[in-house]
């Protein structure tokens, strides 16, 4: 998850959305681990 955070950083991004296989969602305000059914009812 740190590799990912500087990422962001880099590109200066607003939101971080990570997309997994994994069946938890975490949400922590501008970030977000989630699956890809999670994210398309989001959408």
């Amino acid at each position: 998850m740190s590799r990912f955070n500087q990422a962001a950083d880099m590109i200066e991004a607003d939101r971080r959305i990570l997309i997994s296989q994994s069946h938890q969602v975490v949400d922590e305000g501008d970030r977000v681990s989630c699956n890809l059914d999670r994210m398309r009812e989001q959408l």
